[in-house]
């Protein structure tokens, strides 16, 4: 007689009914692979698309954000510039001054400076600091799930040890 060995490798005697329950045992594992597989491809698909939502929603915030900025330059610009035009008018109206003042740069020319808050939010933004952020998460998370992985297993193997049980009976007498 033939042996074969199950995907646990556990010897059987090959005869036609423990063949076929072999065969049994061994596509209802692959079903189960498979019914996993696809759990997670679902898990994966969703922890996706929920990333690419606050993605989308940050890229928004961003773009709101620049433009608030760009319209209080240009605001604050507008008043710098109607203020360099009044004194040059109010200059211009009194004879014999002459204006030593240094020119100021047309608005086209004018681009604001990058302060800390926006260094900031240009690095959070970044793809590189964005991918190395979720890395430490997934990190974070696996290490949670293989504490309570551990700590299910050392509940499991405290459950199977037997319980020695002492009666009364059988302690020494200094109990008493």
């Amino acid at each position: 007689m033939e042996t074969t060995r199950s995907r646990l490798f556990v010897p059987r005697k090959c005869s036609i009914t423990n063949c076929q329950t072999v065969e049994k045992d061994y596509q209802r594992e692959i079903q189960n692979i498979e019914a996993k597989r696809t759990k997670m491809k679902q898990i994966e698909e969703s922890r996706r698309q929920a990333i690419a939502g606050t993605r989308e929603e940050q890229l928004q915030l961003q773009k709101q954000r620049k433009q608030d900025y760009d319209r209080h330059l240009e605001l604050k610009g507008r008043k710098e510039h109607e203020n360099v035009v009044k004194e040059k008018t109010f200059i211009k109206q009194i004879p014999n001054v002459v204006d030593t003042r240094p020119k100021t740069a047309p608005l086209s020319e004018i681009k604001p400076r990058e302060t800390p808050r926006d260094r900031y939010i240009h690095a959070n933004t970044s793809n590189e600091k964005r991918r190395e952020y979720m890395k430490s998460l997934m990190v974070e998370n696996m290490k949670l799930q293989q504490q309570r992985e551990e700590t299910r297993r050392r509940e499991i193997q405290a459950d199977k040890q037997p319980i020695t049980v002492e009666h009364f009976h059988n302690r020494g007498r200094s109990f008493l």
